[in-house]
């Protein structure tokens, strides 16, 4: 089972009543194509396993970028968005005593 947020704050009260066993977050920021390349999407993403078993992710959108140089305009906008969320969600998984990671959680995949 898989628990999604879209908002940080929603995440960082969920982690704050019912976080990690293990102690560990995952964090990064993900970059998906759209339907008209160079054109990606970039989402905030965040998880960990809760006590239960179930995947709790927060996957919050951040913006579309141009191509894949983050600097200068409207990606170095984004780009600095979601440095900021990003930071302060790693400072407050800290408070927390967890440990924060890089990565994605993937699903098992059949060959």
């Amino acid at each position: 089972m898989r628990i999604r947020f879209s908002a940080v704050g929603e995440f960082k009260r969920e982690l704050a009543r019912d976080g990690p066993p293990t102690r560990i977050v995952r964090l990064t920021r993900s970059y998906r194509p759209t339907s008209m390349p160079p054109i990606r999407t970039v989402e905030l993403v965040a998880a960990y396993v809760n006590g239960r078993g179930e995947l709790v992710e927060l996957r919050q959108y951040l913006g579309d970028v141009f191509g894949s140089d983050l600097d200068g305009g409207h990606n170095q906008r984004v780009a600095e968005y979601g440095d900021g969320l990003l930071e302060a969600l790693e400072v407050d998984c800290r408070e927390l005593g967890l440990e924060v990671r890089s990565g994605l959680f993937k699903e098992d995949v059949e060959p």
